[in-house]
Protein backbone atom coordinates (compact mmCIF):
# COMPACT_ATOMS: atom_id res chain seq x y z
CA UNK A 1 0.00 0.00 0.00
CA UNK A 2 2.74 2.62 1.16
CA UNK A 3 4.46 1.73 -2.53
CA UNK A 4 1.42 2.60 -3.99
CA UNK A 5 0.87 5.78 -2.49
CA UNK A 6 4.37 6.85 -3.34
CA UNK A 7 4.37 6.09 -6.70
CA UNK A 8 1.11 8.35 -6.84
CA UNK A 9 3.07 11.11 -5.20
CA UNK A 10 5.90 11.07 -7.70
CA UNK A 11 3.65 11.03 -10.30
CA UNK A 12 1.76 13.54 -8.98
CA UNK A 13 4.70 15.79 -8.75
CA UNK A 14 5.95 14.89 -12.94
CA UNK A 15 8.55 12.83 -11.92
CA UNK A 16 10.49 9.49 -13.52
CA UNK A 17 11.56 6.81 -11.51
CA UNK A 18 14.93 8.67 -12.68
CA UNK A 19 14.81 12.04 -12.08
CA UNK A 20 13.40 10.70 -8.04
CA UNK A 21 16.23 8.97 -7.81
CA UNK A 22 18.96 11.00 -8.88
CA UNK A 23 17.30 13.88 -6.22
CA UNK A 24 17.56 11.42 -3.82
CA UNK A 25 20.91 10.80 -1.73
CA UNK A 26 21.40 6.95 -1.03
CA UNK A 27 18.60 5.99 -3.74
CA UNK A 28 19.56 4.16 -6.98
CA UNK A 29 16.87 4.00 -9.43
CA UNK A 30 17.01 0.27 -9.01
CA UNK A 31 16.04 0.08 -5.57
CA UNK A 32 12.91 2.82 -6.00
CA UNK A 33 11.62 0.16 -9.28
CA UNK A 34 11.90 -2.45 -6.85
CA UNK A 35 10.38 -0.64 -3.84
CA UNK A 36 7.66 0.18 -6.24
CA UNK A 37 6.90 -3.06 -7.63
CA UNK A 38 7.06 -4.68 -4.02
CA UNK A 39 10.11 -6.57 -4.46
CA UNK A 40 12.39 -4.87 -1.92
CA UNK A 41 11.66 -2.79 1.13
CA UNK A 42 13.72 0.88 1.30
CA UNK A 43 14.35 1.78 5.04
CA UNK A 44 12.25 3.86 6.93
CA UNK A 45 15.33 7.30 6.98
CA UNK A 46 14.90 6.85 2.61
CA UNK A 47 11.22 6.69 2.66
CA UNK A 48 11.53 10.00 4.40
CA UNK A 49 13.74 11.90 2.09
CA UNK A 50 11.98 10.42 -0.62
CA UNK A 51 8.86 12.15 0.97
CA UNK A 52 10.42 15.02 2.11
CA UNK A 53 11.67 16.02 -1.67
CA UNK A 54 7.79 15.18 -3.44
CA UNK A 55 6.63 17.60 -0.63
CA UNK A 56 4.48 15.14 1.18
CA UNK A 57 3.82 14.54 4.12
CA UNK A 58 4.71 10.58 5.35
CA UNK A 59 0.71 10.19 6.49
CA UNK A 60 -0.14 9.86 2.93
CA UNK A 61 1.37 6.75 2.41
CA UNK A 62 -0.91 5.12 4.84
CA UNK A 63 -4.16 6.53 2.85
CA UNK A 64 -6.19 4.59 0.33
CA UNK A 65 -7.09 6.50 -2.94
CA UNK A 66 -8.15 4.31 -5.32
CA UNK A 67 -10.45 6.26 -7.56
CA UNK A 68 -9.51 3.24 -10.08
CA UNK A 69 -8.08 5.52 -13.38
CA UNK A 70 -9.11 3.01 -15.44
CA UNK A 71 -12.61 3.17 -14.73
CA UNK A 72 -13.01 6.86 -15.38
CA UNK A 73 -13.89 8.23 -18.90
CA UNK A 74 -12.31 11.05 -20.40
CA UNK A 75 -13.14 13.67 -23.17
CA UNK A 76 -9.42 14.31 -23.97
CA UNK A 77 -7.39 14.87 -27.44
CA UNK A 78 -5.42 12.33 -28.39
CA UNK A 79 -1.66 14.59 -28.23
CA UNK A 80 -1.92 14.06 -24.62
CA UNK A 81 1.75 12.54 -23.75
CA UNK A 82 1.81 9.55 -21.14
CA UNK A 83 3.75 11.50 -18.08
CA UNK A 84 1.07 14.52 -18.45
CA UNK A 85 -1.85 11.69 -18.65
CA UNK A 86 -0.44 10.33 -15.45
CA UNK A 87 -0.38 13.59 -13.60
CA UNK A 88 -4.01 14.40 -15.07
CA UNK A 89 -5.03 11.02 -13.48
CA UNK A 90 -3.29 11.95 -9.86
CA UNK A 91 -4.85 15.17 -10.01
CA UNK A 92 -8.19 13.77 -10.54
CA UNK A 93 -7.99 11.55 -8.14
CA UNK A 94 -7.47 13.91 -5.52
CA UNK A 95 -10.19 15.84 -6.19
CA UNK A 96 -12.54 13.46 -5.91
CA UNK A 97 -11.00 12.23 -2.80
CA UNK A 98 -11.51 15.76 -1.12
CA UNK A 99 -15.00 16.03 -2.52
CA UNK A 100 -15.73 12.65 -0.63
CA UNK A 101 -13.81 13.91 2.47
CA UNK A 102 -15.87 16.76 2.38
CA UNK A 103 -19.07 15.06 1.79
CA UNK A 104 -18.62 13.34 5.51
CA UNK A 105 -19.24 16.91 6.99
CA UNK A 106 -22.39 18.17 5.01
CA UNK A 107 -25.69 16.70 3.70
CA UNK A 108 -25.57 16.62 -0.04
CA UNK A 109 -28.42 16.07 -2.72
CA UNK A 110 -29.27 12.37 -3.67
CA UNK A 111 -28.44 11.28 -6.89
CA UNK A 112 -31.92 10.53 -8.96
CA UNK A 113 -31.19 10.11 -12.63
CA UNK A 114 -30.50 6.34 -12.57
CA UNK A 115 -28.73 4.28 -14.73
CA UNK A 116 -29.49 3.15 -18.29
CA UNK A 117 -28.59 -0.26 -19.81
CA UNK A 118 -28.28 -0.17 -23.45
CA UNK A 119 -27.83 -3.73 -23.93
CA UNK A 120 -31.60 -3.88 -23.04
CA UNK A 121 -32.57 -2.23 -26.29
CA UNK A 122 -32.66 1.71 -25.53
CA UNK A 123 -30.88 4.33 -27.39
CA UNK A 124 -28.64 6.76 -25.55
CA UNK A 125 -30.85 9.24 -27.94
CA UNK A 126 -33.32 7.81 -25.93
CA UNK A 127 -31.66 7.62 -22.20
CA UNK A 128 -31.44 11.47 -22.99
CA UNK A 129 -35.00 12.59 -23.91
CA UNK A 130 -35.74 10.83 -20.78
CA UNK A 131 -33.52 12.62 -18.61
CA UNK A 132 -34.99 16.03 -20.25
CA UNK A 133 -38.68 14.69 -18.64
CA UNK A 134 -36.94 13.87 -15.67
CA UNK A 135 -35.74 17.43 -15.31
CA UNK A 136 -38.98 18.65 -16.59
CA UNK A 137 -36.30 20.65 -19.55
CA UNK A 138 -38.87 20.27 -22.51
CA UNK A 139 -37.45 20.72 -25.65
CA UNK A 140 -35.64 24.17 -25.02
CA UNK A 141 -32.24 25.04 -24.87
CA UNK A 142 -30.58 24.28 -21.14
CA UNK A 143 -29.69 27.09 -19.83
CA UNK A 144 -28.53 26.49 -16.01
CA UNK A 145 -27.00 22.98 -17.12
CA UNK A 146 -24.71 22.49 -13.90
CA UNK A 147 -27.33 23.99 -11.38
CA UNK A 148 -29.72 21.15 -12.78
CA UNK A 149 -27.62 18.59 -12.67
CA UNK A 150 -26.20 19.35 -9.10
CA UNK A 151 -29.58 19.36 -7.54
CA UNK A 152 -30.05 15.87 -8.95
CA UNK A 153 -27.34 14.38 -7.60
CA UNK A 154 -24.54 14.84 -10.77
CA UNK A 155 -21.54 17.17 -9.32
CA UNK A 156 -19.26 19.10 -11.17
CA UNK A 157 -15.64 20.52 -10.69
CA UNK A 158 -14.30 23.15 -12.61
CA UNK A 159 -10.62 22.52 -12.36
CA UNK A 160 -8.15 25.38 -13.37
CA UNK A 161 -6.15 22.52 -15.78
CA UNK A 162 -2.82 23.71 -17.09
CA UNK A 163 -3.07 21.11 -19.96
CA UNK A 164 -5.38 22.46 -22.90
CA UNK A 165 -5.57 19.09 -24.13
CA UNK A 166 -7.83 17.54 -21.64
CA UNK A 167 -11.83 18.59 -21.59
CA UNK A 168 -13.01 16.44 -18.86
CA UNK A 169 -13.69 13.31 -17.47
CA UNK A 170 -16.73 11.38 -14.78
CA UNK A 171 -16.42 8.86 -12.51
CA UNK A 172 -18.08 7.64 -9.24
CA UNK A 173 -15.67 8.18 -6.60
CA UNK A 174 -14.96 6.50 -3.57
CA UNK A 175 -17.63 7.14 -1.45
CA UNK A 176 -20.34 6.49 -4.68
CA UNK A 177 -20.68 10.25 -5.77
CA UNK A 178 -21.31 10.96 -9.29
CA UNK A 179 -18.56 13.57 -10.31
CA UNK A 180 -17.82 15.36 -13.34
CA UNK A 181 -14.36 17.43 -13.57
CA UNK A 182 -14.66 19.77 -16.53
CA UNK A 183 -11.07 21.95 -18.03
CA UNK A 184 -12.05 25.50 -17.01
CA UNK A 185 -9.91 27.27 -19.25
CA UNK A 186 -12.39 25.86 -22.63
CA UNK A 187 -14.48 28.15 -24.05
CA UNK A 188 -18.40 27.73 -22.23
CA UNK A 189 -19.88 26.41 -25.72
CA UNK A 190 -16.98 23.19 -25.18
CA UNK A 191 -17.68 23.02 -21.77
CA UNK A 192 -20.99 22.77 -21.65
CA UNK A 193 -20.63 19.74 -24.76
CA UNK A 194 -17.85 18.13 -22.29
CA UNK A 195 -20.34 17.94 -19.40
CA UNK A 196 -23.38 16.25 -21.42
CA UNK A 197 -20.91 13.92 -22.85
CA UNK A 198 -19.75 13.26 -19.49
CA UNK A 199 -23.39 12.88 -17.91
CA UNK A 200 -23.83 10.00 -21.06
CA UNK A 201 -20.71 8.30 -19.34
CA UNK A 202 -22.35 8.29 -16.12
CA UNK A 203 -25.61 7.39 -16.83
CA UNK A 204 -24.64 4.18 -19.32
CA UNK A 205 -21.55 3.22 -18.23
CA UNK A 206 -20.08 3.86 -15.16
CA UNK A 207 -22.28 1.52 -12.93
CA UNK A 208 -20.24 -1.38 -12.18
CA UNK A 209 -23.44 -3.70 -12.36
CA UNK A 210 -23.78 -3.01 -16.29
CA UNK A 211 -22.75 -5.24 -18.76
CA UNK A 212 -21.00 -2.82 -21.29
CA UNK A 213 -19.97 -5.08 -24.77
CA UNK A 214 -16.47 -4.12 -25.41
CA UNK A 215 -17.71 -4.13 -29.33
CA UNK A 216 -19.68 -0.97 -28.25
CA UNK A 217 -17.92 1.99 -29.17
CA UNK A 218 -18.58 4.37 -25.25
CA UNK A 219 -17.46 7.64 -26.88
CA UNK A 220 -19.88 7.41 -29.76
CA UNK A 221 -22.63 6.52 -27.50
CA UNK A 222 -21.63 9.49 -25.04
CA UNK A 223 -21.85 12.12 -27.89
CA UNK A 224 -25.17 10.74 -29.23
CA UNK A 225 -26.50 11.65 -25.67
CA UNK A 226 -24.69 14.89 -25.78
CA UNK A 227 -26.26 15.53 -28.95
CA UNK A 228 -30.20 14.69 -28.41
CA UNK A 229 -29.64 16.14 -24.65
CA UNK A 230 -28.14 19.78 -26.11
CA UNK A 231 -30.15 19.67 -29.65
CA UNK A 232 -33.18 17.68 -29.56
CA UNK A 233 -34.26 15.98 -32.83
CA UNK A 234 -37.87 17.30 -32.28
CA UNK A 235 -36.60 21.12 -32.37
CA UNK A 236 -33.86 20.51 -34.62
CA UNK A 237 -34.32 18.20 -37.33
CA UNK A 238 -36.55 21.32 -39.41
CA UNK A 239 -34.91 23.67 -38.32
CA UNK A 240 -31.29 22.49 -39.28
CA UNK A 241 -32.33 21.37 -43.36
CA UNK A 242 -29.94 23.17 -45.51
CA UNK A 243 -27.89 25.01 -42.41
CA UNK A 244 -26.22 27.88 -43.76
CA UNK A 245 -23.09 29.85 -42.34
CA UNK A 246 -25.12 32.75 -41.85
CA UNK A 247 -27.56 30.79 -39.64
CA UNK A 248 -24.96 29.51 -37.37
CA UNK A 249 -24.54 32.45 -35.15
CA UNK A 250 -28.38 32.68 -34.28
CA UNK A 251 -28.65 29.07 -33.67
CA UNK A 252 -25.28 29.04 -31.66
CA UNK A 253 -26.78 31.97 -29.64
CA UNK A 254 -29.93 30.13 -29.23
CA UNK A 255 -28.72 26.65 -28.30
CA UNK A 256 -25.83 27.66 -26.12
CA UNK A 257 -23.97 24.48 -28.08
CA UNK A 258 -21.10 25.08 -30.52
CA UNK A 259 -21.31 26.04 -33.90
CA UNK A 260 -18.93 22.86 -34.75
CA UNK A 261 -21.38 20.78 -33.15
CA UNK A 262 -24.83 22.49 -34.74
CA UNK A 263 -23.23 21.35 -38.16
CA UNK A 264 -22.45 18.05 -36.90
CA UNK A 265 -26.03 17.54 -35.36
CA UNK A 266 -27.36 18.92 -39.03
CA UNK A 267 -25.18 15.90 -41.02
CA UNK A 268 -26.63 13.52 -38.18
CA UNK A 269 -30.50 14.24 -38.66
CA UNK A 270 -30.10 14.40 -42.59
CA UNK A 271 -30.36 17.91 -42.72
CA UNK A 272 -27.41 18.38 -44.62
CA UNK A 273 -25.85 15.97 -47.25
CA UNK A 274 -21.99 14.79 -46.99
CA UNK A 275 -20.97 17.28 -49.09
CA UNK A 276 -21.95 20.20 -48.14
CA UNK A 277 -20.75 19.25 -44.54
CA UNK A 278 -17.39 19.21 -46.48
CA UNK A 279 -18.01 22.73 -47.40
CA UNK A 280 -19.01 23.66 -44.01
CA UNK A 281 -15.99 22.37 -42.20
CA UNK A 282 -13.98 24.24 -44.83
CA UNK A 283 -15.21 27.31 -44.36
CA UNK A 284 -14.93 26.84 -40.55
CA UNK A 285 -10.80 25.63 -41.48
CA UNK A 286 -10.65 29.34 -43.68
CA UNK A 287 -12.14 31.23 -40.67
CA UNK A 288 -10.12 29.46 -38.18
CA UNK A 289 -13.17 28.24 -36.47
CA UNK A 290 -11.74 25.09 -35.22
CA UNK A 291 -9.66 26.53 -33.01
CA UNK A 292 -11.70 29.34 -31.73
CA UNK A 293 -15.35 29.95 -32.08
CA UNK A 294 -16.65 33.18 -32.32
CA UNK A 295 -20.17 34.19 -30.22
CA UNK A 296 -19.55 33.38 -26.56
CA UNK A 297 -22.48 31.55 -24.65
CA UNK A 298 -23.77 31.45 -21.82
CA UNK A 299 -22.66 28.93 -18.92
CA UNK A 300 -23.94 28.90 -15.25
CA UNK A 301 -21.21 27.92 -12.48
CA UNK A 302 -21.51 24.88 -10.11
CA UNK A 303 -21.92 25.42 -6.91
CA UNK A 304 -21.50 22.47 -4.48
CA UNK A 305 -18.12 21.86 -4.15
CA UNK A 306 -16.98 25.54 -3.12
CA UNK A 307 -20.55 25.46 -1.24
CA UNK A 308 -18.67 22.55 1.10
CA UNK A 309 -15.29 23.77 1.20
CA UNK A 310 -16.94 27.23 2.73
CA UNK A 311 -18.71 25.31 5.34
CA UNK A 312 -15.93 23.59 6.87
CA UNK A 313 -14.26 26.71 7.01
CA UNK A 314 -17.21 28.66 8.08
CA UNK A 315 -18.52 26.11 10.60
CA UNK A 316 -15.67 24.20 11.81
CA UNK A 317 -13.01 26.50 11.51
CA UNK A 318 -10.68 25.04 9.35
CA UNK A 319 -8.40 26.76 7.28
CA UNK A 320 -5.99 24.62 4.66
CA UNK A 321 -2.92 24.03 6.88
CA UNK A 322 -5.63 22.38 9.08
CA UNK A 323 -7.36 20.01 6.65
CA UNK A 324 -3.80 19.12 5.00
CA UNK A 325 -3.14 18.07 8.42
CA UNK A 326 -6.06 15.62 8.89
CA UNK A 327 -6.31 14.61 5.43
CA UNK A 328 -2.53 13.98 4.74
CA UNK A 329 -2.58 15.54 1.73
CA UNK A 330 -0.12 18.71 0.93
CA UNK A 331 -1.16 22.22 1.62
CA UNK A 332 0.09 23.45 -2.53
CA UNK A 333 -1.95 20.58 -3.65
CA UNK A 334 -5.67 21.62 -1.63
CA UNK A 335 -4.36 25.35 -2.49
CA UNK A 336 -4.84 24.30 -6.43
CA UNK A 337 -7.75 22.20 -5.80
CA UNK A 338 -9.38 25.11 -3.74
CA UNK A 339 -8.10 27.43 -6.31
CA UNK A 340 -6.22 29.53 -3.67
CA UNK A 341 -3.07 30.78 -5.11
CA UNK A 342 -0.29 28.16 -5.48
CA UNK A 343 3.52 27.85 -4.55
CA UNK A 344 5.27 24.79 -5.48
CA UNK A 345 7.89 23.76 -3.89
CA UNK A 346 10.11 20.27 -4.08
CA UNK A 347 12.31 19.58 -1.74
CA UNK A 348 15.74 20.48 -3.74
CA UNK A 349 18.68 17.58 -3.68
CA UNK A 350 18.42 15.74 -0.60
Amino acid sequence: MKSKQLIFAREYRGLTQKALSAAVSGLSQSNLSKYEKGIESLSDETVERIMLYLNFPMDFLNLNISNDVENKHYRKRASINAASRKQIDRTISLIAYCFDWMSDNVELPDYTLGDYDLEQGISPSEVARQIRRQCKLGTTPIKDLCTILEKNGVFIYFWDCPYEDFDGVSLITDNGFHLIIVNKNCSNDRIRWTIAHELGHSLMHENIALFVNEQRDKEKEANEFAAEFLLPESETRRAFVNIKMSQLASYKSYWLTSMGAIVQRAKQLGGITDEKYKLLRIEFSRNRWNKKEPIPVYLDKPTVFNKMYDLIVNNLYYNVETMGKIMGIPVDVLDEIFARPKIVKLGGVI
